[in-house]
This record gives C-alpha cells, structure tokens and sequence, in this order.
C-alpha cells in the first residue's frame, strides 16, 4: 500500500506521455515484484521510480520510515546502474538512459544535493550525445522534447552550448517533425542557440565578442517575438486570465493566472517565455559591459526579463520553466517572489512552493 500510495502522489508531477509517465505503465505495483533477489530484479528504471517516489512522499508528509526506506532502495538502485553504465556501448540501451532520464526529473522533486541534477543532467546528455540525432527520429516529437527542455535549462544553469544548438541536429530533429510538431521544434532551436551565446567566457573574449553577441541576442529575440505572432493564430493556443483568486497581501504585482484549454498549450507557452527571459538575460549582461552609456539599456532589458519571469508565473505548472522565473524575481525575499508562492498555493501548487 505504501508503494502505491507514493507513486500516486508523484502522478500529478508529470504531464501525460513524459519519459516517467511512460516508464511506469508497464511497472509491476507491490514490494515482492520491486525486490531485487538473485533469481530476478526489477528494470533499475522502475527501481529508481519506486525510490524517488517513497522519497518524495515520506518528505513532504514527514513520514521518516518511508523516507529511510526511499532511499535504501535509492542507493541499491544506483548501484545497479553504476554497474551497468561501465558497460561497453552502454549508450544504445533504452532502460539505462531512462533510468538517467528519470533520475534527473525526480531530482526536482526530492533534491539530494545542489549539484546532484546538474550532474544526472550533463551525464544524460553524454549519453544521449553519443548516440547521436539520428537515434531520436523516430521518437515522439512532444516526447523527446520534454527531455530536451530539461537539458538545455540544464546547460543555460552550468553555461556550456548544448548539443541541440550543432546545425546537424537541428536538421536531423526537424526532419522527424510532422506540421503540427515544427512549430515547437523551431522554438526548442531558438532556445538552443540562447545557450551558445551565454557560454561562458574569458573577460577579454567578452569584450571582443560584445557587439556581435548583442545582435545575434537581438535577432534571437525578434524570431521569438516571430514565433509568437504565428502560434497565437491558432486556437489551440488561446487562454483564459483568471482574476478571481484570493491572494492575501499581494498587491504590488497585477494578478492573474492563465487558464488554457491544452496542457499542450501551456508548455508551449511556458517554453516562450523562458527562451524570452533567457535572451533578455543576455542583452542585460552585455548591456552591463557598457557602464554609463548602457545604463538605459540595462533597465530595458531587466524589465522586460521580469516581465517574461511573471508570464511564466501566470501560467504556473512546470517546475523547470518556474525555477527560472523565480531566479529572476529574486526568491521569497522580494514582494515579486512572495506574490509567485501566494498565486502557487491559491492555484493548488502548495506542494510546489516547497521546492522553491
């Protein structure tokens, strides 16, 4: 039961048809069916889902037993996969990059150390990096671009290229996509070539490079702006602004929340506006090269970055996009931040703000 009970509680973390929701469809409920004997073992995927899981639950419920008990099976389970990663070609098997797929999402929810996802994370796309584009067309496109938004809000964080923003995979992943899927995979593009202009840099290389990164932040942000325009025109994008929740004490930012008719929608959007922060980021941090003469600038350019921060926020639902946002506002010690945990919990995301 308590297994049960904690996978459960995890569901309402995932959006239907993401690489964890998947990988527990097939997953056999109970104790006996998860333990590890010599005759049998469980995929280590579903091990590490079962794990994360009973952390998560014991955490936030203060159950210590299931806790302990979470991360038992937690530390068996990386172990096994350890092992299995220092196999030859250990890169072609499903299971295990699942298992590094899943570990870094659930690392959101049940954070063992700072560096811990980062790391899940730069593994991962080693793994999927070896493997290369052509392994991947296949795949569903809404599928691999959930991991894909995970990597490259994962290289923005450590300022390192990602490998989406190399010119052969972007052609081979938008060979894969049908005419309803380009439009996202355009976006997942513009998003890519954010992390190569906010790599990091030598200070005398940031000088050389100021002016040819700004226009090229600047072209980023005009195809963005682009991309919107042709999105809205579909109803599949239209939202509603909710105004009619109770926020006590927040009233220096205007309220309101977005209500969309697709989860699809709401990702997309989410997705928009954290490519628009992160472009605004880097036109701030060139704008900061240029003290005095800049200074217009620079408060341009913060204050449409705060304004992408609370977009997101208004549509409030997946934690990558939100961590960015909060970045940006400046935690629960700002008026900003408080307003972002008071429209989180009066939408129902209590649980959410804890993670803040």
């Amino acid at each position: 039961m308590e297994s049960e009970l904690s996978l459960c509680h995890i569901r309402k973390w995932l959006s239907r048809g993401s690489p964890i929701d998947l990988g527990m469809q097939d997953m056999p409920m109970g104790d006996l069916a998860m333990a590890v004997t010599p005759q049998k073992a469980p995929l280590i995927s579903h091990q590490i889902i079962l794990s994360s899981a009973l952390i998560v639950y014991g955490t936030q419920h203060a159950q210590v037993s299931t806790t302990r008990r979470g991360y038992s099976m937690y530390g068996e389970s990386l172990v096994r996969l350890n092992a299995a990663l220092s196999e030859p070609r250990c890169y072609e098997r499903d299971e295990l990059c699942l298992s590094v797929i899943i570990l870094t999402c659930l690392e959101m929810l049940a954070p063992t150390d700072p560096e811990t996802r980062l790391k899940h994370t730069i593994g991962l796309e080693r793994l999927i990096e070896l493997r290369g584009p052509q392994a991947y067309c296949a795949s569903q496109p809404e599928v691999f671009n959930c991991i894909a938004t995970m990597l490259l809000s994962a290289t923005l964080r450590i300022e390192t290229p990602s490998i989406f923003a190399r010119e052969d995979w972007k052609v081979a992943l938008r060979a894969r996509c049908q005419d309803d899927a380009i439009a996202d995979q355009e976006l997942h593009d513009l998003f890519a070539d954010c992390t190569v202009l906010a790599a990091r840099r030598s200070a005398r290389q940031l000088e050389l490079e100021r002016e040819t990164r700004e226009q090229k932040a600047l072209v980023i942000r005009v195809d963005v702006f682009a991309w919107k325009d042709k999105w809205q025109i579909y109803p599949r994008s239209i939202c509603v602004e909710n105004t009619a929740l109770d926020v006590p004490n927040m009233v220096d930012v205007g309220l309101k929340v977005y209500e969309f008719p697709r989860e699809k929608a709401v990702l997309t959007y989410m997705m928009y506006n954290t490519v628009l922060l992160h472009v605004q980021r880097i036109l701030l941090s060139v704008a900061a090269q240029q003290p005095g003469s800049g200074e217009y600038r620079r408060d341009l350019y913060r204050a449409q970055e705060v304004e992408a921060a609370l977009e997101i926020c208004f549509a409030a639902a997946f934690i990558w996009a939100m961590m960015g946002a909060w970045e940006t506002l400046g935690g629960r010690d700002t008026s900003a931040g408080k307003w972002m945990v008071g429209v989180l919990s009066s939408n129902g995301g209590e649980d959410l703000t804890k993670l803040l």
